[in-house]
């Protein structure tokens, strides 16, 4: 079926085109002619089943596109693999709205958005968190595609915290270990008014405290703004280090599973860093949660499979 190629992809008439479009849910029908968008122009090009006229090979056409779009061959990697998987899919401006198998797009039916970016992306909760519930479609320098879905969580938990009365801290030296208890877990009890906090016999109050963690742990703050919530949500909050987080939480008690992984996000961080946390909370078999902002918001991050 010949086509005319332009910057913005290709136009097609006839009966082929039709057919192109009720059928294989490719393109736009304008006033009787089929607008193709680059990607979709470059895939039924390498196909075989359109073809434009004066270009002897897919390759010129997927030049021209890549000239006018630095992003064209990555939206391009997961569009292809996406639509070889069986997937009917709409190009928007940014992103794919990916119908489920079977489903008719002409009647909007059960639909994710997809985000293809390359794999030295920052990932950005604030961001991100505008556009989910969705998929991003991650294309490494091999040119493969991994999938991960993005959503927001709300955790929580039935553990009841009681009463620890006294705690003594030997000044900043012995700030970090009081007994069985965090710097978080002691300024968040005395806050509440389940614990007195003495430094060096001095009483101090949750807002001292604050201070004098702050000027010894890093990005201390933000991360007891999240053990903060998720305490207040119920849950029994321990330190994550041994998973590379901040934080693991029980929803009950510590002789269960402990169902979340949590790390507080304070600015970007790239792809790889969530790829790997990713990756380890799903051989643990626990929620990965990205804590961010102030109220904390939270989004769940997993690999899927398409």
């Amino acid at each position: 079926m010949p086509c005319l190629l332009t910057e913005k992809g290709a136009i097609c008439t006839g009966d082929d085109a039709n057919r192109l479009y009720s059928r294989g849910f490719f393109g736009v029908m304008k006033k009787g002619k089929l607008h193709l968008s680059p990607v979709e122009t470059a895939y039924l090009l390498e196909r075989g089943r359109i073809r434009v006229e004066g270009l002897s090979s897919p390759e010129g056409a997927l030049e021209v596109f890549r000239r006018g779009d630095d992003r064209f061959e990555v939206r391009y990697r997961v569009y292809s693999d996406v639509r070889d998987r069986g997937y009917y899919i709409r190009v928007l401006r940014r992103a794919f709205r990916v119908y489920q198998r079977g489903v008719n797009p002409f009647r909007d039916g059960e639909h994710f958005t997809l985000v293809p970016i390359p794999e030295g992306e920052r990932f950005h909760p604030a961001k991100v968190a505008a556009r989910v519930p969705c998929v991003f479609g991650i294309v490494d320098l091999d040119g493969d595609v991994t999938y991960y879905r993005v959503d927001t969580a709300e955790p929580s938990g039935e553990y009841a915290r009681g009463d620890v009365g006294r705690v003594d801290i030997s000044g900043k030296a012995g700030a970090f270990y009081t007994g069985d208890l965090s710097p978080f877990e002691i300024t968040y009890l005395v806050r509440k008014g389940l614990a007195e906090a003495y430094v060096d016999g001095e009483r101090t109050t949750w807002r001292e405290l604050m201070e004098m963690y702050a000027e010894a742990i890093p990005a201390f703050r933000g991360r007891y703004r999240l053990y903060e919530d998720l305490s207040e949500r119920g849950l029994l909050v321990r330190s994550g280090f041994k998973y590379g987080t901040h934080f693991r939480a029980y929803r009950k008690s510590m002789e269960e599973h402990a169902e979340y992984l949590a790390h507080y996000m304070e600015g970007g961080v790239e792809w790889y860093v969530v790829s790997r946390a990713v990756r380890l909370a799903h051989g643990v078999r626990k929620t990965l949660l990205f804590g961010f902002g102030d109220p904390v918001r939270y989004l769940t991050v997993e690999r899927i499979l398409l």
